[in-house]
């Protein structure tokens, strides 16, 4: 975390600025994205652990808007501390039967990808339609 905040605040913005409208990131959705990491970035932080692939990108866009380092040390601390909190707390719970819990998880964490996937996939395909649609 605290290197993808260093990349952030000392790489961010020339590399947003440069390949920004590749991942389709407009000057206005970066001021958009910004302006709510200057209202809840530090909750982001503590909130990002819990979200695969967000928890970097939060650190990143914490850096970007050059907050300091200490209270982002502070909330990305705490939330470490929760995360693998969190995991302790389901071993004890789980205790031997881990390995079963594992791999119900696993099963419904593909099933649920495959349908997030799915729907992403009819949401483009309605979008390219209606694009079609409306402009010929």
């Amino acid at each position: 975390m605290s290197l993808s905040y260093l990349l952030g605040r000392w790489l961010g913005r020339p590399l947003l600025t440069k390949f920004g409208p590749l991942l389709r990131l407009t000057p206005d959705k970066l001021a958009r994205h910004e302006e709510r990491f200057a209202k809840w970035g530090h909750v982001l932080v503590l909130v990002g652990y819990f979200v695969p692939g967000v928890r970097h990108m939060t650190a990143l866009f914490i850096g970007l808007g050059k907050h300091p380092f200490r209270p982002f040390l502070f909330y990305a601390s705490l939330g470490a501390l929760a995360w693998t909190s969190m995991f302790e707390l389901l071993g004890v719970l789980l205790g031997e039967h881990w390995r079963e819990s594992a791999l119900f998880v696993q099963r419904e964490a593909v099933m649920a990808f495959l349908l997030i996937v799915g729907m992403g996939g009819a949401l483009l395909l309605l979008r390219r339609y209606s694009i079609r649609r409306n402009s010929g």
